[in-house]
């Protein structure tokens, strides 16, 4: 994931109550690792989609973001 300045990580499902989670602090996005292949893609080009949102957007527009 160069072009984005990210990293990606795996972790196991008991970790986090969720599919994928990107933290901008460490630019690193995590996916579950026993994923499909094609799912893993899906939470992988989601989560690059949080790139760049700030507080106030995630305030203004909880849905979208």
């Amino acid at each position: 994931m160069q072009k984005y300045g990210v990293k990606i990580e795996y972790f196991d499902k008991d970790l986090w109550n969720r599919n994928g989670i990107y933290i901008d602090e460490i630019k690193v996005v995590f996916v579950i690792k026993n994923l499909a292949s094609e799912k893993q893609k899906q939470v992988i080009v989601h989560e690059l989609g949080h790139i760049d949102h700030t507080e106030q957007e995630y305030k203004n527009a909880k849905i979208k973001c």
